[in-house]
Order: structure tokens, then sequence, then C-alpha cells
């Protein structure tokens, strides 16, 4: 007992190690606060709050940037890169859950009636009667499980989770 509850100890304690550095974030190369100079003038909306087709009031203009919008390929490709990361991130989070998988079975064998007489080892006499019918022979099972899981004792899983969310987040 005593030599179970120090393996569970350890196993508890690994499980809390990690081998990935500690990433800091260096600071960024601007000011922390907009100087006097770069705020916009009283009663002016701010330009990230402005949609396109303010920004640009030129009819041409906003015919073509629709135009472009709608028919841009490296756009198309840019979104489907952010969903294929997005899913490889839900994928690699997975792998900190267990996997539980079910299944149910159920077999029906029937067997007619001279397979029956002749596998109960005599044989029909002649002046017996035949019997009539088969016999229907059903079995059922079901079952639930863990199919796989890996403990994370260095952080691996964990570490891996973090570097798929990071490649999200990069696109």
């Amino acid at each position: 007992m005593k030599l179970l509850a120090a393996i569970a100890f350890w196993l508890i304690a690994l499980s809390a190690c990690t081998l990935a550095p500690h990433y800091d974030r260096p600071a960024a190369p601007v000011p922390a606060r907009w100087t006097q100079d770069a705020i916009s003038p009283a009663g002016a909306t701010p330009a990230p709050e402005l949609g396109w087709r303010q920004f640009f009031p030129d009819p041409a203009v906003q015919r073509l940037i629709a135009l472009a919008l709608a028919n841009n390929r490296d756009l198309r490709v840019a979104v489907l890169n952010v969903q294929a990361a997005q899913a490889q991130y839900r994928i690699q989070r997975a792998d900190l859950f267990p996997t539980i998988a079910a299944n149910a079975v159920e077999e029906i064998e029937e067997y007619p009636a001279g397979v029956i007489a002749s596998s109960s080892g005599g044989s029909a006499s002649a002046g017996a009667a035949p019997i009539r019918g088969g016999q229907t022979i059903r079995f059922f099972q079901a079952g639930v499980g863990f199919t796989s899981y890996e403990l994370d004792l260095f952080g691996k899983i964990r570490s891996l989770d973090r570097a798929a969310l990071e490649r999200y987040f990069g696109y």
C-alpha cells in the first residue's frame, strides 16, 4: 500500500513538470502612449471605426474594391490557412483528454431444423417425425472504455498544444 502511494505521489509530482522554457515577450519598440500630435481633432471619427466605403467615397473605387474582394484568391487561401491552423489546434488540443469509445454488437444466427437434428449426435430414424422450424440464437455485446490516453509527465502534450495555438494566432 505504501509503495502504491509513493508511486502515485511521484506520478502526480512529475505530471506538474514541463520542459518547455518560459516565454517572455520582448518590449515593443513603440511608445506606450500616443503623443498629443497623433490624436485626431475633436469631433472627428477615428479611422478604425470607419468602414472602407466611408474611407473611399468614390463609387468607381468602391466598385473596384468590391470586385477585388470578391475575386481575391490570396484572401481565400489565407482564410483556408487560418481554418487549417484552427483545425490542427483542435486536433492537438484533443490529445490532452482521454479518448472514449463505445461499441455495440448484435449477432443473430438461425439454424434450420435439419442442422439441429443432425448435430444432436444421433441420426433421425425413418419412423420419427421431422422437427419443424429451426432455432434462432441471439448474442448481444456492448462496451465502453478508454481507447488511448498518454500521461503528460513532462509537459510534451501541453507544449505541443501551446505551439499549435501560437501557430493559429500567427495567421
